[in-house]
């Protein structure tokens, strides 16, 4: 798990300080190297910082140049079959000089060129210099846990890990994108393709895109977790096959040259992966968790009961308000993007990091994937009553939105007058019309048109699916992808942790995404993970669902409240008129509103101002 970076200079050539500042920027992704190539004197460069997972030696340097071709790569992440395509590559007589996952690439690329991507099992980013077709071949993950930005115009292409590198870079302007704060308005992260600053953007997952010397670059999507059919199977049949993907996925995510081990909350997905790494054969498994003393949203009883369970090494973070206050301003600064979530990533993987490890397994996407959010239970409520009262006229939506006693009502009455997929309410963190009482009216007409852009496309495809497997995909790729995998990412990576996701394997998620929902909702909670797991107690999936949250609402109003307070009292911050601001701060003080809003706010006006956005 690393940093890559690139720059291509069109027209006129340049020195090589734009991609050293990039790469130092960087560094805290990947503190175990950092190089740099000139791969076009003066107009193309790569740079690499490195975090050693495997093969630990100098010959796992990147950028890495495959000496036969000279092509050159910088890559992210990490290919899971990497030994199995090592093996295919030699019978086809390909000759190997490191141990590395990254040389597999590269010798792939070769073998298969564009193609090569579907051959692939793993999280990756990545960018190929092809010396003989003079272009350059990006491409990112299935579902998108690494990231990959960039920026493109006539004289520049420009790419990071992070939008702070291409920023840091100096050769784009720090101008904040309308688009990307509407939908951080919407939905408390910015949704992809954009990001919080203009004109840069994030390659979508299962994309590759090859840039030309002329400027001009195209983009192909490689693979689609919609299913070509459902398949008619028995539950018996649903559970072995998901237990054998999911073992063969476990067991791939832990060959490591470091040492490992994973997130423990005490829920089903973090307890379903603990269970898998011991059935994998994996001793002396490290796991870690959070602890809430005396709050509600402490779990560490379940996560202590799973480890004394499969035997683990239990290490526990007692998180305080004194605490949070402590590392708050330098988590928020670790922020690539800003997020009203991540927070909870940014502790837990400190304690991990702090431990000695480089690599933690985690059960991120179970709830996606297996239906297992009660989102799913109000998105469909919402869904039904929309129907009906989409064919009642637009002034009783607002009303019914003002007027109604409970939230799912409420965004029920909201979809009168929303044109896409009802799902997308039940996510909502401020509504249209609250956006449009908050926003300057310049930001508002230019950014309100983010949604069709992004997910028009989306919502039409899924018209076809049975509701649970369509709000699944609406989830996978909105609030996962957008949110939790972000965050994962960039506040795991802000303590050099690679973070793997074994449930989101891509051929899991082909296999899940063929069952009907209807089989994904029988009781207990996520039926399919659980009995394909078949040695989770009880206490994971009888006990109510309870999300991996810490107690902001309490911390927020008490050991924050002062500078809370100063900001939305004194904030002088140009985008939000005074009044509105103040308005939040004293529904939330009241009890009239979520801590979600007024945290989004404060994070994103820090954002903002760190970035000189």
């Amino acid at each position: 798990m690393c940093g890559i970076a690139g720059i291509w200079f069109f027209k006129e050539g340049a020195n090589s300080e734009p991609i050293e500042k990039m790469a130092r920027a960087l560094s805290h992704r990947g503190p175990d190297g950092l190089g740099t190539a000139e791969l076009i004197k003066s107009q193309l460069f790569f740079a690499h910082t490195r975090l050693a997972i495997i093969d630990l030696s100098e010959r796992g340097a990147q950028p890495l140049f495959d000496k036969t071709n000279e092509n050159c790569i910088t890559f992210n992440g990490e290919i899971y079959n990497y030994q199995q395509l090592r093996r295919t590559l030699t019978n086809e007589g390909y000759e190997f000089e490191s141990d590395t996952d990254t040389e597999v690439i590269l010798k792939a690329y070769d073998c298969w060129g564009e193609e090569c991507t579907g051959h692939l099992r793993g999280i990756f980013a990545f960018a190929i210099w092809n010396s003989k077709k003079r272009e350059v071949f990006v491409a990112r993950d299935h579902m998108g846990v690494k990231p990959l930005y960039f920026y493109s115009d006539s004289e520049l292409f420009i790419f990071g890990s992070e939008v702070r590198a291409i920023l840091s870079s100096n050769l784009v302007k720090k101008k904040l994108s309308s688009e990307g704060l509407v939908s951080y308005l919407s939905y408390g992260s910015v949704q992809e393709p954009f990001t919080m600053v203009d004109k840069v953007n994030s390659l979508p997952p299962a994309c590759s895109m090859t840039i030309f010397q002329s400027s001009k670059t195209t983009k192909k999507t490689y693979w689609s977790m919609f299913p070509l059919k459902t398949l008619e199977k028995s539950l018996c049949e649903s559970y072995e096959e998901i237990k054998n993907i999911l073992l063969e996925s476990t067991k791939l995510q832990l060959i490591a040259d470091v040492p490992l081990g994973a997130f423990l909350s005490g829920g089903i997905d973090s307890s379903a992966i603990v269970s898998l790494m011991r059935a994998s054969g994996k001793e002396n498994i490290k796991t870690f968790n959070l602890v809430f003393p005396g709050s509600i949203y402490d779990e560490s009883s379940f996560a202590q009961k799973i480890a004394k369970k499969f035997h683990t090494e239990h290490h526990e973070l007692e998180l305080t308000s004194s605490t949070f206050v402590k590392f708050a301003d330098k988590a928020i600064a670790d922020f690539d993007q800003p997020s009203m979530d991540g927070l909870n990533t940014w502790f837990v993987a400190k304690l991990t990091r702090e431990a000695g490890l480089k690599v933690a397994l985690s059960g991120a996407g179970g709830d996606e994937l297996f239906a297992g959010y009660n989102c799913f239970s109000k998105a469909r409520k919402i869904r039904q009553f929309a129907p009906f009262l989409q064919k009642l006229p637009g002034f009783i939506g607002i009303m019914g939105e003002a007027l109604a006693p409970k939230v799912i009502i409420r965004k029920a009455f909201e979809a009168i007058n929303f044109a896409f997929d009802p799902y997308f309410l039940a996510r909502n963190l401020f509504s249209e019309k609250q956006i449009e009482n908050m926003l300057d009216p310049q930001l508002l007409k230019i950014g309100r048109n983010w949604f069709p852009q992004a997910y028009s496309e989306l919502t039409s495809n899924v018209k076809n699916l049975d509701e649970v497997n369509a709000i699944s995909i609406l989830e996978m790729q909105t609030y996962l992808l957008s949110t939790l995998l972000r965050d994962t990412d960039q506040m795991s990576m802000a303590h050099a942790l690679e973070v793997r996701v074994p449930l989101l394997d891509h051929l899991l998620v082909e296999s899940v995404m063929k069952i009907h929902g209807d089989l994904k909702i029988i009781p207990p909670h996520k039926s399919l993970l659980v009995n394909a797991v078949g040695n989770l107690p009880p206490h994971c999936y009888e006990r109510p669902k309870q999300g991996f949250v810490m107690p902001f609402e309490d911390w927020l109003q008490k050991a924050f409240s002062e500078e809370m307070l100063s900001f939305f009292t004194t904030s002088t911050q140009s985008i939000f008129p005074g009044k509105s601001l103040k308005k939040i701060w004293q529904d939330f003080s009241h009890g009239r509103t979520d801590w979600t809003r007024v945290w989004s706010l404060f994070v994103l006006s820090k954002w903002m101002k760190k970035n000189d956005i």
